[in-house]
């Protein structure tokens, strides 16, 4: 099955920023990262890839979403929202954190979701020429 996740991931190499497949593997195989797919009910195709990690706080639990491929993925959040309850409360997750772009917001807060805070990224090196 890793050859077939593989194939659909390297599809969208730019939502992957930051991951080797060594390294996604390696996570999966420890536990540390989690692959799930979701698919309607009346389906057997995988629709959506949604990869996360369990990160402990000192006061929480997340189960942190970090990218969803696929097609039609609009239309699952519902689905979504399930799922990444399901897997959070049998991961032994207290929150569950999104890392999307912007137009996700919108849609997420109507299944409970709120901004808690804003990523932003530089890479060292621009960071390091900047005056």
């Amino acid at each position: 099955m890793w050859p077939q996740i593989l194939e659909r991931l390297r599809a969208y190499p730019d939502l992957l920023t930051g991951y080797t497949e060594e390294a996604l593997f390696n996570g999966l195989m420890s536990g540390k990262d989690v692959l799930f797919a979701l698919h309607h009910d009346s389906e057997d195709l995988i629709r959506i890839l949604v990869g996360a990690t369990v990160v402990n706080q000192p006061a929480r639990k997340l189960l942190w979403v970090q990218f969803a491929v696929g097609e039609g993925i609009d239309g699952f959040v519902s689905i979504a929202k399930d799922a990444f309850h399901d897997i959070a409360r049998r991961l032994g997750c207290t929150d569950v954190m999104v890392t999307g772009r912007r137009g996700w917001l919108r849609k997420l807060k109507d299944v409970g979701f709120r901004e808690e805070s804003t990523n932003m990224v530089v890479s060292v090196d621009a960071l390091g020429t900047r005056q």
